[in-house]
């Protein structure tokens, strides 16, 4: 039978889990000792529970953003205040100031569809027009660049991705043959699958296609933002020490 074919490098997330977000992916005490002993780990420390729960929450984020914050509803709403900005600073008339000023009320309030990164890049800004036209710019800008997220199935290959580049990263070394860690590699990501409610029977009875989707190629974080540091850092536990599949 022919190998499957390695699936295509996933684009990371550009939609970043808010502290609300990552509080609500928290793993209780059962949660990781299964996770502990899934990775045969006698238990997981801070490090490890963080960079699993930002799985978890980015996750969640993204499923959510085919609701809501996609990419495509965030950069209409950037492109609709930079609009209402422009014109307010040409013609300086009050109505036009009041729809600028409405769009804004609108982010703030959090009634926007806005992803929470590009919402709080924006609020954090001083309430000169130029300045928060400013940032709307370079928002959208970058927003053009993410690839659209066109099926559900992309959100879970990137998941994927992450949980086996957390694995590499941190699971106890292994004595055993490939076989054996590549079969833990699969407890681990159903382990983590039972926690955000995804069907894991398909995979138990066909342990090649899980296979398939661990070994996605993922960046952790986009390389503009871990150069320019505009990550909210808050949220983003360090993943220096990982590697995925086939990464060096």
């Amino acid at each position: 039978m022919p190998r499957p074919q390695r699936p295509q490098t996933v684009e990371a997330s550009r939609l970043w889990p808010t502290r609300r977000e990552h509080d609500a992916a928290k793993l209780d005490r059962r949660d990781r000792a299964c996770l502990a002993s899934s990775l045969g780990l006698p238990n997981l420390n801070a490090e490890h529970v963080d960079l699993i729960e930002f799985a978890l929450a980015v996750y969640r984020l993204q499923k959510k953003g085919h609701r809501t914050t996609t990419v495509g509803s965030t950069l209409a709403e950037i492109k609709e205040l930079i609009k209402a900005i422009e014109r307010a600073i040409k013609t300086g008339t009050p109505r036009a100031q009041s729809k600028a000023q409405k769009i804004m009320e609108r982010i703030r309030d959090g009634n926007s569809g806005l992803a929470s990164e590009a919402r709080e890049r924006l609020l954090t800004c001083s309430e000169i027009p130029e300045n928060v036209l400013s940032e709307a710019r370079t928002l959208a800008a970058y927003y053009e660049r993410h690839p659209r997220i066109e099926s559900e199935a992309e959100p879970f290959r990137h998941f994927c991705g992450i949980l086996s580049c957390i694995f590499d990263g941190i699971a106890a070394p292994d004595a055993e043959d490939t076989r054996h860690r590549e079969r833990r590699r699969r407890r681990f990501a159903m382990a983590v699958f039972d926690l955000v409610g995804i069907e894991r029977l398909d995979f138990e009875n066909h342990p090649a296609r899980l296979d398939e989707l661990l070994a996605t190629p993922v960046p952790l974080v986009p390389p503009e933002l871990t150069a320019s540091g505009s990550v909210p850092g808050e949220f983003v536990p360090s993943m220096a020490g990982l590697r995925g599949p086939g990464r060096a």
